[in-house]
């Protein structure tokens, strides 16, 4: 870990802060599928979480990935902040686990979740929505 690692990450913190007042709310939720039942169970998690203004995805991540439109939107939130939450919150997409953030009374799904590093720590984490 270098030297402004931490410091980085507390800077990475208060910008997101700045940004919004309101938190967005993110909802996961995940389905446990039961084969001698035939039965699909989902729970569900809701958390309030600050998150940067969505901004429409920038030409070279469309260059970079077939799978985003145009009209997908980015935003980001505190690694710090979503390590504080207790119980952990794993706000990563996959075949079995939904993602969605409401935003300013909309709703999005989170396609993908990249984390931007300083040293061997997360200092933000990147969410690609779409509407």
């Amino acid at each position: 870990m270098g030297f402004l690692d931490e410091a980085l990450r507390s800077v990475s913190d208060e910008l997101v802060k700045l940004f919004v007042d309101n938190p967005a709310t993110v909802k996961v939720v995940k389905s446990f599928y039961d084969s001698t039942s035939d039965t699909t169970t989902n729970t569900t998690r809701v958390a309030q979480m600050k998150f940067t203004p969505p901004s429409p995805v920038s030409t070279g991540m469309l260059i970079g990935d077939s799978g985003l439109l145009a009209t997908d939107l980015v935003t980001y939130t505190s690694a710090l902040a979503l390590e504080a939450m207790q119980p952990p919150l794993d706000p990563r997409p996959s075949s079995n686990v939904k993602v969605y953030i409401t935003m300013s009374g909309r709703d999005h799904s989170v396609l993908k979740v990249k984390d931007w590093k300083s040293g061997d720590q997360s200092a933000l984490i990147e969410f690609i929505l779409r509407s």
